[in-house]
């Protein structure tokens, strides 16, 4: 069983902060802004997970090298 880490990008083009909905395949850590998510392979919505305007840097380990990451969220523009 090995472990891969990817640091990804998502931006938020909202005029506000979003909570996303997080999709994986495979068990994974999640760290953004300091703060770290430990998920399993699920489809989850926290909102202490919450994508602010602009870049978001999201560094993934996961425990597996193969799986996907879905992040999923509607831009709002207030």
């Amino acid at each position: 069983n090995s472990e891969a880490a990817v640091t990804l990008q998502v931006v938020n083009n909202s005029s506000h902060r979003i909570v996303p909905t997080l999709t994986l395949s495979v068990p994974a850590t999640l760290e953004k802004d300091g703060v770290i998510f430990t998920v399993g392979a699920v489809e989850v919505t926290d909102e202490t997970f919450m994508l602010k305007t602009g870049a978001n840097e999201i560094k993934v380990k996961a425990t597996s090298d193969s799986g996907t990451l879905i992040v999923e969220f509607y831009e709002e523009v207030f």
